[in-house]
């Protein structure tokens, strides 16, 4: 792209190149230009969906509602084969085209489907677009439509466009031609006057597996794989019948965190400390032995609870149980931990 033409006309911008850029369609339309899964609600706003998207109270939850009739993780929306489908894990129920949804099951959803998280709500959701999950530029402002793009390049003016190189998305401006920006997922940059976060499909894609269910902090085994060098970290998560794999370079730096969280609860388990009481790591000092800032720390604890609640089902509890955070320390709360270093069981792996 470094012959980029900057005096390029939107008009011969979209005769060229119309195949690249990016679709955004109107606030009135009911689907019109939509690429990927695409929920409206009665209000008006929009969810993009995720390959797995949580729907409750939780403030974990990818779409948050803050009546009292909705459980803390009401129902998550999910991707598999090639169709979406909804799981009821609420108290309340969750209903499609007025039917209601068997709890836990998998009810297939198709476009133009209605649903309502609870008999007692009156706000209802309608799927105006079943299409396979997309990279995606969600706006903070749940009104304003999203922005779906298209590999290798999405034009989204004569004087700005993004380039895909293989692994991420980058932002490029007439404002200067050599230099450009990494967008990370979960960003939020400016464009068109509006203010977007980066949906990436492809890394959620990458650690969606069968979700193990949580009905309790116990029901969870975490079993981290680790290199002699420990630059490469793959987390797997299992209940008694299923599992889910976090991995990939973009995460090592929080999945080292949760290492070091998981190798201080083992450490207390063998002084013989109280399940209560072990793995609890001053947020200063965990800050000082990973060479960030404290504020740092609590950014990637943050992400870290999103990232369990993309690979796990929760019910009745939530990420908040697992990755706890009180009084300037934070701890991986549970019993079942194991850490395989260069192919060996380190010292007290499975202490509980």
């Amino acid at each position: 792209m470094d012959n980029f033409d900057w005096k390029l006309s939107a008009n011969s911008i979209s005769s060229e190149l119309s195949q690249h850029v990016y679709s955004r369609f109107p606030a009135d339309s009911e689907g019109g230009g939509v690429n990927g899964g695409l929920i409206k609600s009665s209000g008006g706003g929009y969810i993009c969906l995720r390959h797995y998207h949580t729907f409750g109270r939780s403030m974990n939850c990818h779409a948050i509602f803050s009546t009292s009739d909705i459980s803390r993780i009401h129902m998550a929306i999910f991707w598999k084969g090639n169709n979406w489908y909804i799981r009821d894990k609420s108290k309340n129920g969750v209903w499609v085209n007025n039917q209601r949804v068997i709890k836990n099951e998998p009810c297939l959803l198709e476009e133009s489907d209605t649903i309502m998280l609870s008999s007692i709500t009156g706000e209802t959701l309608t799927l105006i677009s079943a299409r396979k999950p997309c990279d995606t530029m969600v706006s903070v402002n749940p009104q304003c439509p999203p922005l779906y793009l298209k590999k290798p390049i999405t034009i989204i003016s004569d004087s700005c466009f993004l380039l895909y190189d293989g692994s991420n998305w980058s932002l490029h401006t007439s404002e200067d031609k050599e230099a450009y920006r990494e967008i990370l997922n979960g960003e939020v940059i400016s464009l068109v006057g509006e203010h977007y976060y980066l949906q990436s499909a492809q890394e959620e894609f990458d650690t969606l597996q069968n979700h193990p269910i949580a009905r309790s902090v116990d029901d969870l085994v975490f079993y981290f794989e680790v290199s002699e060098d420990e630059e490469d970290i793959r987390l797997k998560i299992a209940d008694s019948e299923q599992s889910s794999v976090i991995k990939g370079e973009r995460l090592q730096n929080q999945l080292f965190l949760l290492l070091c969280l998981a190798r201080k609860s083992i450490a207390d388990c063998l002084r013989g400390y109280a399940q209560n009481n072990r793995g609890w790591y001053d947020l200063n000092e965990l800050s000082k032995a990973l060479g960030i800032k404290p504020d740092n720390t609590r950014i990637r604890v943050h992400r870290l609870r999103h990232r369990l609640g993309d690979v796990i089902d929760f019910n009745d509890i939530d990420a908040c149980q697992i990755l706890q955070l009180q009084d300037g320390a934070v701890r991986i709360n549970s019993s079942k931990l194991i850490i395989v270093k260069g192919g060996k069981p380190e010292t007290g792996s499975g202490c509980s």
